[in-house]
């Protein structure tokens, strides 16, 4: 009967502390044959270790260094090799790989010392090289890959060879995307084309021996070398290749939704959508997005879930259509204050970000996004900077120049302490400053405090002067753009639809004596484009006219007619009174339009209303206009993000007037509104 891995430690953990001791004191009493009990033993703590160390690292190793000390008691090389390469494995997945490059290089030096298995050594050179890669030293972790390589070679063993192989791959890709960010296209072109050989020969390899899913995992990555060479026939080609057989995989397996088929399927939907942005194939690149958004929500994995949101955001921002990149971007960050993500990717979602809201014309969010992006692009670039200062070491050292090294370490330190003393001397002379300008500003302060509350009257006045002009030029901005619009709708899109028609007609001149189908599906056509014309002239038309035509009443009868006749709409009932005492300019006449036309459109879209009473009565110089709905109401202080009601508020406030909503959820909404006729605007 298998024992789950928390039972099995727990077992083991008091085997170790109570048996080996008792063992190894008996030894030369003829009472254990301790050569042949305890050497089993050991193998099974080594073999439990390898399989609980990613559960239960800080119960793995006092194991592993419990079976060090046993292997040595007993002069048990294998034993002893083993050992130091669990202790390696724990410190890997601990993350402290200096710990666990220590511990490889023992197991290493030791085996090559007592001359055990050739495929040992070759695992362990594997094993140092995937560290440093994890280190970002790949110079050093190509020269433990290679040495891996050339020891498999001579083992018959396909599949590690292929896995070798694919290690090796992985270190020069790696180094390929360093040299490229550190802006040497030449060395990151050579680089790449190592990679793209050994990850051919893994795959061979993984085809001789019907690996599929490693086979696919290997088309992703070659897709990946190939994009950055803007080879997209070839990068699709392996895509095509990867998504065959994952789906593939998962629809022949026993367990076709398994995390490692949909996971390695996630990979490659991202990737194709990534390389179909990069051609300018929204559609098919939106596609992809969306099934990998599928597969990571139901592997409910937060990682990826973040970076297809990112890559679907970015698929947006290529398109210009900012607000959906913006409920992207805002979904990952939240994410990322629940759970730390990448600086890369967090420094790539605040500048997509900044842009986003830039385009959105949030300046101050905008703002906020991009020094947080640059903060981090920074600090990445520092610790890219000293990686390939450190991977440059490497190769000195490789070239046995360890002299040089140390001498540059002991520079960098130095700078290091300068900087340090500097950056110090700064901030005190900065405080000193700093206080120095506090207190006289808090000095002219109480010398300029009575003054300023004479002042400050004056200033409230200005400002509101001011935001009545900025409110002023908004509107006027915004009927310029409308009239505009109009134009380039009538101008564009009017000529390219009027040409349609005429080709059709010339078309359907040739299809009347050939195919009765192909002239009716023509005909069809045609009669569309003409309608789509007429509908594009009546729009193009409305945007273009910002003054009304019969005045604000006749216009007022004629959008009630219109809404009352639509589908599923309110009935909107219309009273004026006192609208002929009092005359109003066409700019004023237009606005109102504009806030009715507005509110009434909210009503029918979110209110579920059935009647809707619109009522505007002229008096004593001011024009009144009320509309209250039945319908369900809404919580007013949810109001602050409705573009409708805020264009509302901004129509009512550059004409003078005031504002006042009533509504509550369950008890409808009314709107009142109170504008002096007598302001006229500019």
């Amino acid at each position: 009967m298998r024992l789950s891995s928390t039972y099995s430690y727990w077992l083991l953990y008091l085997f170790v502390a109570a048996v080996p001791g008792k063992l190894c004191s008996q030894q030369g009493t003829g009472k254990f044959p301790l050569a042949e009990m305890n050497r089993p033993w050991v193998d099974l703590i080594n073999d439990s270790i390898y399989k609980i160390k990613d559960d239960f690292p800080y119960q793995a190793l006092p194991l592993a260094q419990k079976a060090l000390k046993v292997s040595e008691q007993l002069s048990y090389p294998e034993g002893k090799a083993r050992a130091y390469s669990r202790l390696g494995m724990v410190y890997n997945v601990l993350m402290q790989y200096d710990s666990a490059i220590y511990y490889f290089q023992q197991s290493l030096d030791y085996r090559l010392e007592k001359g055990l298995s050739q495929r040992g050594i070759s695992i362990m050179h594997a094993y140092l090289g995937n560290t440093y890669i994890l280190k970002g030293a790949y110079a050093r972790a190509i020269s433990h890959l290679k040495a891996a390589v050339e020891l498999q070679k001579g083992l018959n063993n396909k599949k590690e060879l292929a896995a070798a192989y694919n290690d090796l791959a992985i270190g020069y890709k790696l180094r390929a995307e360093r040299r490229l960010r550190a802006q040497q296209p030449e060395a990151s072109r050579a680089e790449g084309e190592q990679a793209i050989k050994y990850y051919k020969k893994s795959l061979v390899l993984y085809e001789a021996e019907k690996e599929w899913g490693a086979y696919a995992d290997i088309c992703n990555k070659l897709s990946s070398l190939f994009r950055m060479k803007d080879q997209a026939d070839s990068t699709l080609y392996y895509l095509d290749r990867a998504e065959f057989l994952f789906d593939s995989l998962r629809q022949h397996k026993a367990q076709p939704d398994s995390p490692a088929y949909l996971s390695g399927l996630l990979d490659t939907y991202l990737r194709k959508g990534r390389c179909y942005d990069h051609i300018n194939r929204f559609e098919e690149a939106f596609i992809y997005h969306q099934r990998a958004l599928e597969i990571s929500r139901q592997l409910e994995d937060s990682l990826s879930l973040f970076m297809v949101l990112i890559n679907l955001g970015e698929s947006f921002l290529l398109q210009k259509k900012f607000q959906q990149a913006r409920r992207c971007y805002l979904e990952a960050l939240a994410m990322s204050k629940k759970k730390e993500q990448e600086p890369v990717m967090l420094k790539t979602l605040y500048l997509n970000l900044s842009a986003v809201c830039d385009s959105l014309k949030q300046y101050s969010q905008a703002l906020s996004f991009l020094n947080r992006g640059m903060a981090l692009s920074m600090k990445i670039g520092l610790e890219e900077e000293q990686a390939r200062i450190e991977d440059a070491a490497e190769n000195i050292r490789l070239e046995s120049n360890l002299k040089e090294i140390e001498a540059q370490k002991r520079h960098q330190r130095n700078l290091f302490r300068i900087a340090i003393a500097g950056s110090a001397t700064l901030l005190i002379l900065a405080a000193v400053i700093i206080w120095s300008f506090w207190k006289n500003q808090r000095i002219q302060n109480i010398l300029t405090e009575k003054r300023e509350k004479e002042r400050e009257e004056a200033l409230v006045n200005y400002l509101k002067a001011a935001e009545q002009k900025i409110l002023n030029e908004k509107n006027e901005l915004q009927e310029n753009l409308l009239e505009r619009v109009g134009r380039e709708l009538h101008d564009g899109l009017g000529s390219s639809l009027v040409a349609a028609r005429l080709k059709l007609e010339n078309l359907n001149h040739i299809l009347e004596p050939i195919s009765p189908k192909a002239l009716n599906l023509s005909k069809n056509i045609y009669a569309l484009i003409k309608t789509t014309y007429e509908e594009m002239r009546k729009v193009s038309a409305d945007l273009e006219n910002l003054s009304l035509e019969g005045g604000l009443i006749f216009s007022l009868n004629k959008l009630c007619d219109d809404m009352n006749g639509m589908k599923n709409s309110p009935k909107i009932s219309l009273m004026t009174t006192g609208h002929g005492n009092i005359a109003l300019s066409p700019k004023i006449e237009f606005n109102v339009f504009r806030i009715i036309q507005e509110a009434l459109a909210n009503v029918i879209k979110h209110a579920r209303a059935e009647n809707v009473n619109l009522q505007l009565i002229w008096a004593d110089n001011t024009l009144n206009v009320t509309i209250e709905d039945d319908g369900i109401g809404f919580d007013p202080n949810s109001t602050k993000d409705n573009l409708g009601l805020n264009n509302i508020k901004s129509r009512v406030h550059s004409m003078g007037g005031t504002l006042t909503l009533d509504t509550a959820p369950g008890k409808g909404a009314s709107l009142f509104i109170d504008i002096p006729v007598s302001v006229q605007l500019s």
